[in-house]
């Protein structure tokens, strides 16, 4: 959920609370009205089923794929709170809100589904991001998607468990939960599925598999924002494979096109492709390049743990290349503080 998002639920919280009726909200990908208001019904991996407010009981089924976010009639403030340091992408400080919360802020089975999800998503992403353990971590979204199949976040439960599975190394163990992502009825998480099959064989060395999986994704039919976004991470990552290669020249052409027409506001993607340009410049010998590419990251794009970290992986090394050893260890000080335990900061 992005800060806006946040700011409008809590207009519609405070507006909720005046009317006195039982309102939970759904926050959606549209762009005009994407807040829905109303009594959650029923909820399953695929969509939330929700009786619209002041409708005389009209109901609308809404796609999980469309989903951003769910706030639900009575919740505890300290689970809001932590939505929001998720956002800004402060999981341990959302963690320390979840781990506050009581049993009696959570009587309601959605609520505590939704606290139990968010304590192993923030944990997952530490892990990720090189701030807690792989193996801890897998194991409780693991959990979480095993006691809750019907949860609206089991599909991105599984997609985590693949990541965390690949960040293990244990890439055929993954495969199964990015399948269980490809069979969603929807097009951009099938998209979603292919990327994530490509990232794992890419991070095996089998550029020519990933080359095929990424292709896969780039050539869908598929139409919309949501598969707009997946095609462009898919050629982000096709990117890297022709970096890997021969077609460097290309590689640095095709990502340099992707941020310049590249939505300003999606920041993850920015930070995927200034990384992949990063690295095929270095590739390319061009290292003055390669650090503008990298220095991006580090100074707009830093939100993202993963991408962060690589960025002053890679920060590192050029400040050495370049005879900049003060700068290298300032780097290097930072990669240590913040993503300690990250595969950029260990070396595996």
């Amino acid at each position: 959920m992005n800060k806006q998002a946040i700011v409008l639920a809590a207009a519609v919280a405070l507006a909720a609370a005046a009317t006195g009726w039982a309102v939970d909200r759904v926050q959606t990908t549209a762009r005009e009205k994407p807040m829905v208001m109303g009594k959650i019904l029923s909820i399953t991996p695929q969509q939330i089923e929700i009786e619209l407010l002041s409708s005389g009981g009209a109901t609308r089924q809404i796609p999980v794929n469309e989903i951003k976010g769910v706030m639900f009639e009575d919740e505890p403030g300290g689970l809001f709170q932590a939505r929001k340091a998720v956002a800004d992408g402060e999981y341990g400080d959302a963690l320390d809100k979840l781990e506050k919360l009581t049993p009696a802020e959570s009587s309601r089975r959605d609520i505590a589904t939704e606290i139990e999800y968010f304590k192993a998503y923030c944990r997952a992403e530490l892990a990720l991001s090189g701030n807690g353990d792989i193996t801890e971590a897998g194991g409780g979204m693991l959990a979480f998607a095993k006691a809750h199949e019907t949860s609206y976040h089991y599909l991105q439960a599984c997609e985590l468990v693949g990541n965390l599975l690949v960040a293990k190394g244990a890439y055929s163990q993954a495969e199964p939960y990015y399948h269980k992502l490809a069979e969603a009825p929807w097009p951009d998480y099938k998209m979603r599925a292919g990327i994530a099959m490509g990232r794992a064989l890419l991070a095996q060395g089998k550029a020519a598999e990933a080359a095929r999986a990424f292709d896969t994704v780039i050539a869908s039919e598929a139409s919309g924002d949501l598969a707009e976004a997946q095609r462009m991470a898919a050629k982000v990552g096709k990117a890297r494979t022709m970096a890997a290669g021969s077609q460097v020249d290309e590689a640095i052409r095709i990502l340099q096109n992707i941020i310049a027409n590249a939505d300003a506001d999606n920041e993850e993607l920015h930070a995927l492709a200034y990384n992949a340009l990063g690295t095929a410049l270095r590739k390319a010998r061009k290292p003055q390049e390669a650090l503008l590419a990298f220095l991006h990251v580090d100074l707009l794009y830093s939100s993202n743990p993963e991408a962060h970290a690589e960025a002053l992986a890679n920060l590192e090394q050029l400040f050495t290349e370049l005879h900049k050893a003060e700068h290298a260890k300032r780097v290097r000080a930072t990669l240590e503080q913040r993503y300690h335990n990250s595969r950029w900061a260990t070396g595996r």
